[in-house]
């Protein structure tokens, strides 16, 4: 524990560390921004032999996916973090599933180095301590804890798999005219989204304080409360 807070304080002490975090958080946002002029038209080209009414629907969700995570970029908070981890993975599974099924060999690259970059710049370090820090007052600084092996390595790929499907497969479903079934997946998917959400909004919650008088250190997954280490 003496390393760690050793770390963040020679962190703090320097700049570098404030400027990775701008840089690659304006990299996220500048990725996004364009996205419907690197990733779209790969999308569009994937969607055109669809029905009409799954094409709409699809057309319409994704330009409100983007709409949301564009501004989630704009506003460093753990909330929009949330968004933001949910998000830029989406991306990146749309830009493969936009790469194997278009016939357009330029816009898959195009689509996929676009997928990529958003997916890495979301779940980058620097992004999650940027945002956290977001909603720090006063003279603290935040700094996001890493999830344990197992939430980062299983729970938390799986919480985030269930928030996609849950969200988009009912919708598609009723889309295509597949009431049955939309209607099933939207009563048991859509729920299951919501918890799925709530835990991951839970792991952007984690992270130590800096603080004048030492660190804080807020982790509900290890303390009851959060716990002040002094400097010494």
């Amino acid at each position: 524990m003496a390393a760690v807070a050793k770390g963040i304080f020679q962190r703090e002490n320097g700049t570098g560390a404030r400027r990775s975090e701008t840089a690659t958080a304006w990299i996220l946002r500048a990725a996004w921004l364009t996205l419907p002029l690197t990733l779209g038209p790969a999308l569009a080209d994937s969607l055109d032999s669809r029905a009409a009414g799954l094409r709409t629907t699809t057309s319409v969700g994704l330009w409100a996916l983007w709409s949301v995570g564009l501004l989630a970029t704009l506003i460093p908070h753990p909330v929009t973090l949330t968004v933001v981890r949910i998000g830029g993975p989406a991306t990146t599974a749309a830009a493969a599933w936009a790469a194997v099924t278009t016939d357009e060999p330029v816009g898959a690259v195009i689509a996929v180095a676009a997928g990529l970059l958003v997916g890495a710049s979301a779940l980058s370090a620097p992004v999650g301590d940027l945002f956290v820090d977001g909603a720090s007052y006063g003279d603290e600084r935040r700094f996001l804890l890493r999830g344990p092996g197992p939430v980062a390595l299983l729970l938390g790929p799986l919480a985030w798999v269930m928030v996609v499907t849950g969200t988009i497969t009912g919708p598609l479903l009723l889309a295509d005219s597949r009431w049955i079934p939309g209607t099933a997946a939207c009563i048991i998917g859509l729920p299951i989204a919501v918890l799925a959400v709530r835990a991951t909004n839970q792991l952007t919650r984690r992270w130590v304080v800096l603080v004048p008088a030492g660190l804080v250190l807020h982790d509900h997954l290890a303390l009851a409360e959060p716990t002040l280490l002094a400097r010494s």
